[in-house]
């Protein structure tokens, strides 16, 4: 204290005072993605906004866990901008575990937003490496896909 009696003690909780939002777009295309030890997958993560976002507001499209768990998002692409309405292009990453629950959501910096998820459960697919006879060429193809007759 200053010793004049002026302290002043707050109690509680501090929350956003942002009435923003974000809504991550619930018509994803592309699902299942899939993905190798070394190549990721494209996905275009169209959202909206409500509200001011200010000047070096960076969006970033994060990717949950395979149970939907935002606890330790993977940040998977990012755009600048102030607009209420963008889209990102991101890349679900070489190396993502296969699963069926994955939601990506958007994020905001300034101010700090966490926009909802895209409400759909989506699919990550590993694929297989298969060396198709007589040549020795080796493609890479997920389940239901096709191999390239050679």
């Amino acid at each position: 204290g200053d010793g004049v009696g002026n302290d002043i003690i707050v109690n509680g909780t501090v929350t956003s005072t942002s009435s923003n939002t974000i809504t991550t777009n619930t018509a994803l295309t592309g699902s299942p993605y899939c993905v190798t030890s070394s190549t990721g997958a494209s996905v275009s993560v169209p959202f909206t906004s409500v509200g001011t976002f200010n000047g070096g507001n960076v969006y970033t499209a994060q990717l949950s866990n395979a149970a939907g768990s935002f606890a330790s998002p993977v940040s998977i692409g990012a755009v600048t901008s102030t607009s209420n309405t963008d889209i990102i292009s991101a890349t679900i990453p070489a190396g993502t575990a296969a699963g069926t629950g994955y939601r990506i959501r958007v994020v905001s910096n300034n101010p700090v937003v966490a926009g909802s998820n895209n409400g759909t459960d989506l699919t990550v697919q590993n694929s297989a490496a298969i060396t198709t006879q007589p040549s020795t060429t080796v493609q890479n193809i997920c389940q239901g896909g096709t191999a390239t007759a050679l």
